[in-house]
């Protein structure tokens, strides 16, 4: 089987590097795209991924190379050049030359956008593939803070004691080995903050996003207010970590300017729950940006509406309030 058999087929196939480089698409590939073949050609297959599932690329050519997994299928998410998202369902092989190297990937994509959003068990699978990569992030994320933050804490002791018992012509030596370590802990914290914190499930969105603005806009100097409702939001597990996506990922695009203040706000109305991100400073956002494409897909995974001002500087999310059961039964306000 060569990609040669499937130039003319209407599914869309690809040849692709082992760093990851488009070198041969068919009609069918462009037209799932939106991109033209010379355009592809100076593209790399992490250009097109949905950046969520840039690790999922990775662990597919990982498995084929140190694994010798030489099929593999897996669902998977592309951004189109106009900034549709698109399930695809992957099936890629790994081919090798007569003496046995690896020099490509041959891969069919079948565009099943449609079933994933109508059919229940396509997006039962969808939903629990993303489920299980915010549960690894989850477990990710407890061990660099509990144990390797931990551990590079009590180094840089170690290394602060030692520097005060060491001769002067040694001190300079122990200098740079803390400068080391401080920056070995900030790449952690940056790494730590990236994946899922324990915050979130702990104290809830409110101190996550708190916790969010501090870590990002201090890093970055910039000045920072969080508006939030009088009472605590209820929400349950899905509603809350893909609202501190949301915030994360609008956080991500606004540090890209240069901005003076930014302003988070969670409103909570009767049907429906609001994050908005306000900012002052020089920003326009276009809406093929990754970034916003990202944080479209999120909204639609939560079934709400995100709005992009760029004249009114703000980045608005609405989705329907969770916290009331079928019956409309309700949490007794003595619980509060």
């Amino acid at each position: 089987m060569s990609y040669d058999s499937f130039i003319e087929s209407e599914r869309a196939v690809a040849e692709v590097s082992l760093d990851g480089c488009w070198l041969r698409t068919n009609s069918a590939l462009c037209r799932l795209l939106g991109y033209e073949a010379h355009e592809l050609k100076s593209m790399r297959v992490r250009d097109v991924t949905h950046p969520e599932d840039r690790a999922l690329s990775v662990n597919i050519v990982d498995h084929a190379l140190r694994h010798h997994e030489r099929f593999q299928q897996e669902l998977k998410r592309y951004v189109r050049k106009d900034g549709v998202v698109v399930w695809v369902l992957l099936q890629t092989t790994l081919k090798r030359d007569p003496e046995g190297e690896p020099t490509h990937f041959l891969s069919f994509l079948e565009d099943v956008t449609y079933r994933v959003a109508h059919e229940p068990l396509a997006r039962a699978i969808a939903a629990r593939m993303q489920s299980l990569q915010e549960q690894e992030k989850s477990r990710i994320a407890r061990e660099l803070h509990d144990h390797l933050g931990q551990s590079l804490s009590a180094l840089k002791f170690e290394v602060s004691w030692l520097k005060s018992k060491l001769p002067e012509e040694s001190e300079a030596h122990a200098a740079r080995l803390i400068l080391s370590v401080d920056g070995i802990v900030q790449s952690v914290r940056s790494l730590w903050r990236g994946l899922r914190p324990p915050i979130l499930d702990e104290l809830g969105l409110e101190a996550a996003i708190d916790w969010l603005l501090q870590e990002v806009c201090g890093l970055q100097g910039i000045a920072w207010k969080m508006n939030r409702p009088e009472r605590a939001l209820r929400l349950d597990s899905r509603t809350r970590l893909g609202l501190f996506r949301v915030c994360e990922s609008g956080l991500q695009l606004l540090t890209e300017g240069s901005l003076e203040f930014i302003t988070v706000s969670l409103t909570a109305e009767p049907d429906q729950i609001c994050l908005e991100l306000h900012w002052d400073g020089e920003l326009e956002i276009s809406s093929s940006h990754p970034v916003l494409v990202t944080m479209n897909d999120q909204a639609h995974q939560l079934k709400g509406t995100l709005s992009c001002e760029n004249d009114d500087s703000s980045i608005r999310l609405c989705v329907p309030r969770p916290d009331a059961s079928p019956d409309n039964r309700k949490v007794s306000p003595h619980w509060e």
